[in-house]
Protein backbone atom coordinates (compact mmCIF):
# COMPACT_ATOMS: atom_id res chain seq x y z
CA UNK A 1 0.00 0.00 0.00
CA UNK A 2 2.78 2.42 0.72
CA UNK A 3 3.98 1.47 -2.24
CA UNK A 4 1.44 2.45 -3.89
CA UNK A 5 0.88 5.51 -2.64
CA UNK A 6 4.83 6.48 -3.30
CA UNK A 7 4.38 5.84 -6.96
CA UNK A 8 1.05 7.98 -7.34
CA UNK A 9 2.89 10.52 -5.19
CA UNK A 10 6.10 10.17 -7.50
CA UNK A 11 3.59 10.66 -10.75
CA UNK A 12 2.47 13.79 -8.95
CA UNK A 13 5.71 14.85 -8.30
CA UNK A 14 6.95 14.55 -11.80
CA UNK A 15 4.27 16.12 -13.46
CA UNK A 16 4.19 19.58 -11.14
CA UNK A 17 7.51 19.88 -9.08
CA UNK A 18 9.12 21.66 -11.87
CA UNK A 19 7.05 24.44 -11.43
CA UNK A 20 5.59 24.20 -7.73
CA UNK A 21 5.95 26.97 -5.21
CA UNK A 22 6.94 26.84 -1.80
CA UNK A 23 3.43 26.30 -0.22
CA UNK A 24 2.68 23.16 -2.97
CA UNK A 25 6.52 21.94 -1.27
CA UNK A 26 5.45 22.26 1.92
CA UNK A 27 1.75 20.88 1.64
CA UNK A 28 3.87 17.86 0.11
CA UNK A 29 6.24 17.39 2.59
CA UNK A 30 3.40 17.64 4.97
CA UNK A 31 1.54 14.95 3.32
CA UNK A 32 4.69 12.43 2.90
CA UNK A 33 5.29 13.01 6.84
CA UNK A 34 1.62 12.70 7.61
CA UNK A 35 1.06 9.11 5.32
CA UNK A 36 4.39 7.67 6.58
CA UNK A 37 5.50 7.69 2.96
CA UNK A 38 9.69 6.64 3.02
CA UNK A 39 11.87 9.74 1.29
CA UNK A 40 13.84 6.55 -0.07
CA UNK A 41 10.94 5.25 -1.81
CA UNK A 42 11.12 8.88 -3.74
CA UNK A 43 14.56 9.02 -4.60
CA UNK A 44 14.36 8.87 -8.23
CA UNK A 45 12.99 12.26 -8.20
CA UNK A 46 16.18 13.45 -7.95
CA UNK A 47 16.56 12.07 -11.73
CA UNK A 48 13.72 13.89 -13.62
CA UNK A 49 15.60 16.62 -15.01
CA UNK A 50 16.83 19.91 -13.22
CA UNK A 51 13.56 21.82 -12.50
CA UNK A 52 12.34 18.90 -10.50
CA UNK A 53 15.70 16.94 -9.24
CA UNK A 54 16.38 20.89 -7.66
CA UNK A 55 12.60 21.54 -6.42
CA UNK A 56 12.64 18.26 -5.12
CA UNK A 57 16.12 18.52 -3.13
CA UNK A 58 14.00 21.89 -1.17
CA UNK A 59 11.14 19.66 -0.51
CA UNK A 60 13.64 17.39 1.18
CA UNK A 61 14.40 20.84 3.32
CA UNK A 62 10.58 21.62 4.15
CA UNK A 63 10.13 17.35 5.08
CA UNK A 64 13.58 18.09 7.11
CA UNK A 65 11.80 21.38 8.83
CA UNK A 66 8.97 19.41 10.10
CA UNK A 67 10.27 15.87 10.57
CA UNK A 68 14.58 15.56 10.91
CA UNK A 69 14.04 11.99 11.38
CA UNK A 70 12.45 10.93 8.36
CA UNK A 71 15.09 12.16 6.24
CA UNK A 72 18.34 10.93 8.28
CA UNK A 73 17.83 7.37 6.72
CA UNK A 74 18.76 9.19 2.99
CA UNK A 75 21.37 11.39 4.42
CA UNK A 76 24.69 9.19 3.32
CA UNK A 77 23.48 9.24 0.18
CA UNK A 78 22.43 12.27 0.00
CA UNK A 79 25.44 13.55 1.56
CA UNK A 80 27.57 11.89 -1.24
CA UNK A 81 25.92 13.56 -3.57
CA UNK A 82 26.54 16.88 -2.38
CA UNK A 83 28.93 17.18 -5.51
CA UNK A 84 27.43 15.75 -8.25
CA UNK A 85 24.14 17.23 -8.75
CA UNK A 86 23.84 19.46 -11.96
CA UNK A 87 22.04 22.56 -10.34
CA UNK A 88 23.54 25.28 -7.87
CA UNK A 89 22.44 24.87 -4.02
CA UNK A 90 22.87 21.16 -3.17
CA UNK A 91 25.52 21.74 -1.10
CA UNK A 92 24.04 24.47 1.18
CA UNK A 93 20.56 21.71 1.08
CA UNK A 94 23.09 19.26 2.82
CA UNK A 95 24.71 21.70 4.82
CA UNK A 96 21.15 22.36 6.43
CA UNK A 97 19.71 18.71 6.72
CA UNK A 98 22.82 18.27 8.85
CA UNK A 99 22.05 21.17 10.97
CA UNK A 100 18.70 19.70 11.11
CA UNK A 101 19.34 16.23 11.48
CA UNK A 102 22.30 17.50 14.08
CA UNK A 103 24.56 15.42 11.86
CA UNK A 104 24.18 11.65 12.79
CA UNK A 105 26.68 10.19 14.85
CA UNK A 106 27.52 7.36 11.76
CA UNK A 107 28.08 10.25 9.57
CA UNK A 108 29.75 12.55 11.85
CA UNK A 109 33.71 12.48 11.03
CA UNK A 110 33.45 13.05 7.39
CA UNK A 111 30.25 15.65 7.85
CA UNK A 112 32.23 17.51 10.12
CA UNK A 113 35.25 17.55 7.53
CA UNK A 114 32.74 18.79 5.05
CA UNK A 115 31.19 21.31 7.17
CA UNK A 116 34.45 23.01 7.99
CA UNK A 117 35.56 22.99 4.48
CA UNK A 118 32.50 24.79 3.39
CA UNK A 119 33.23 27.31 6.23
CA UNK A 120 36.59 27.49 5.42
CA UNK A 121 36.38 27.91 1.30
CA UNK A 122 35.90 30.99 -0.49
CA UNK A 123 33.96 29.72 -3.03
CA UNK A 124 30.77 28.24 -0.96
CA UNK A 125 27.74 30.12 -0.81
CA UNK A 126 26.70 32.24 2.12
CA UNK A 127 23.55 30.55 2.63
CA UNK A 128 26.08 26.98 2.76
CA UNK A 129 28.57 28.42 5.17
CA UNK A 130 25.75 29.84 7.51
CA UNK A 131 23.87 26.31 7.77
CA UNK A 132 27.34 24.91 8.15
CA UNK A 133 27.74 26.79 11.38
CA UNK A 134 24.77 26.38 12.29
CA UNK A 135 25.27 22.68 12.45
CA UNK A 136 29.37 22.92 13.86
CA UNK A 137 27.85 25.26 16.28
CA UNK A 138 25.49 22.43 17.89
CA UNK A 139 28.12 19.77 17.88
CA UNK A 140 30.56 22.43 19.76
CA UNK A 141 28.23 22.72 22.42
CA UNK A 142 27.22 19.45 22.26
CA UNK A 143 31.06 18.33 22.60
CA UNK A 144 31.36 16.68 19.50
CA UNK A 145 34.00 18.45 17.83
CA UNK A 146 37.14 21.01 19.29
CA UNK A 147 34.97 24.41 20.20
CA UNK A 148 38.65 26.13 19.75
CA UNK A 149 38.99 25.11 16.00
CA UNK A 150 35.60 26.32 16.06
CA UNK A 151 35.86 29.56 17.51
CA UNK A 152 38.71 30.11 15.51
CA UNK A 153 37.16 29.35 12.23
CA UNK A 154 34.10 31.87 13.24
CA UNK A 155 36.60 34.57 14.33
CA UNK A 156 37.80 34.51 11.26
CA UNK A 157 34.49 34.25 8.87
CA UNK A 158 33.37 36.70 11.52
CA UNK A 159 35.33 39.41 9.16
CA UNK A 160 33.78 38.28 5.57
CA UNK A 161 33.30 41.01 3.07
CA UNK A 162 29.39 40.03 3.41
CA UNK A 163 28.63 42.09 6.22
CA UNK A 164 25.49 40.80 6.84
CA UNK A 165 26.61 37.25 6.91
CA UNK A 166 29.59 38.28 9.25
CA UNK A 167 27.00 40.12 11.51
CA UNK A 168 25.19 36.83 11.81
CA UNK A 169 28.35 34.79 12.31
CA UNK A 170 29.10 37.57 14.93
CA UNK A 171 25.34 36.24 16.61
CA UNK A 172 26.31 32.61 16.69
CA UNK A 173 30.13 33.63 18.11
CA UNK A 174 28.31 35.79 20.59
CA UNK A 175 25.87 33.36 21.49
CA UNK A 176 28.45 30.48 23.31
CA UNK A 177 27.87 29.36 26.74
CA UNK A 178 30.47 31.00 28.84
CA UNK A 179 34.11 30.62 29.56
CA UNK A 180 34.13 26.59 30.36
CA UNK A 181 33.32 25.97 26.51
CA UNK A 182 36.44 27.02 25.43
CA UNK A 183 37.92 23.47 27.37
CA UNK A 184 38.01 21.12 24.19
Amino acid sequence: MIQDMSQELIEQLKASLATSDATNRKFWAQWIINDQIPLQSLMSLLHFGDGTSQRFMWLIGDICELDPESVRPCLPMLFSLRNEMPFPGMPRSVAKWLWLTNVPVEMEAESVSQLFAWMESESASIACKSYAAKALFDLATDRRISSRRFVRCLEKEAEHENRAYGKRIRKILNGFPGDNFYTN
